[in-house]
């Protein structure tokens, strides 16, 4: 059952979905008692509308839902250390779009030569894929033959498209997506022995400093890296400016390849393009790679301009929401 509000969207849904869809407000205690939530074993509130999503989650709870996820994005209504979301919202779950999106980027540039690596076993174990470049030292190589790190395997390989099962004597070509398994703390390691650009992520720029944007420079900047902000607001730019200790927030109304050269993005170690808008996340990170960028990530939220791949298998019960682009 899905309850939309926006009667386009609803009539989109029932085309497309194999599922009873129902217009109205799913924050309405009515609507929802119509749509029969009493029964439901598991009620998901993801507008765009944090309030709307813990109402809809309270009133779910109290009609008889037994469990209730609500997408939130704004971390004053969060705190995970707090039994008041729980208890009193009758949220059993909330998952934090903008909390997500930093822990996947950061990831991302904690682990350089790996497109994605997802952790396992309370984050002792690591999944790292690895597309293969033509001059990485796994190409031509026989996977019996790599020289990877103790307690280290590769677990799976696409080629083309196709799913394979990886056997001793399988041959790694250029542009195979190679999927490895490993501990965390080794990961690194296991990542640098069959790829390339693997030196670590020392600068970064950002554009974009919105609640992702940073967040993210907050992390970076306790972890060392040094961090520069292009932000188009400028109120929002001197805010920036106030939280981070350290790192440069520049004011700019657009980012064009003029600007990415003056501001030296050919040397940067990464780029992170995460404003709101994903055409010019998307056309920001192809800038910054035509010039020079080691690593660029796009922050993207709608599916359709997601790069299209096949997994060898699923990982997250969350959709990713950046990507890492600039590779084969």
């Amino acid at each position: 059952m899905v309850v939309e509000r926006d009667e386009a969207l609803a009539e989109r849904a029932t085309e497309g979905l194999d599922a009873l869809v129902m217009q109205g407000n799913g924050a309405s205690p009515r609507v929802l008692r119509e749509a029969g939530v009493k029964n439901a074993d598991l009620l998901v509130a993801a507008t765009t509308s944090d309030e709307a999503n813990i109402i809809a989650c309270l009133a779910a709870k109290a009609q008889g839902a037994l469990r209730t996820v609500a997408r939130i994005h704004n971390e004053d209504y969060y705190d995970p250390r707090e039994p008041f979301t729980q208890e009193v919202l009758g949220i059993d779950f909330v998952i934090h779009t903008e909390q997500m999106a930093t822990e996947e980027i950061m990831g991302a540039l904690a682990l350089p030569g790996a497109v994605n690596a997802e952790s396992f076993a309370n984050g002792r174990i690591t999944v790292a894929e690895v597309i293969l470049k033509g001059d990485a030292p796994a190409v031509g190589v026989r996977v019996q033959d790599l020289e990877l790190p103790e307690r280290s395997l590769v677990v799976g390989i696409v080629r083309h498209g196709e799913a394979l099962v990886p056997r001793g004597d399988t041959v790694l070509e250029a542009r195979d997506r190679v999927f490895l398994i490993g501990e965390k703390r080794r990961i690194s390691g296991i990542v640098r022995a069959i790829a390339t650009d693997t030196q670590p992520v020392r600068e970064v720029m950002i554009f974009g400093g919105g609640r992702i944007g940073l967040r993210l420079a907050l992390a970076l900047e306790k972890s060392g890296v040094a961090v520069k902000v292009v932000e188009q607001d400028e109120t929002r730019a001197r805010y920036a400016a106030v939280q981070l200790a350290r790192g440069l927030v520049l004011h700019d109304e657009g980012i064009s390849r003029d600007f990415l050269l003056q501001e030296r993005v050919d040397r940067t170690d990464a780029f992170v393009a995460v404003t709101g808008d994903d055409r010019a996340n998307l056309l920001a990170a192809m800038y910054a790679r035509q010039l020079g960028a080691k690593l660029t990530v796009a922050g993207i939220s709608r599916g359709e301009f997601a790069p299209s791949r096949r997994p060898l298998a699923s990982t997250s019960p969350s959709p990713p929401v950046a990507r890492r682009r600039g590779h084969p």
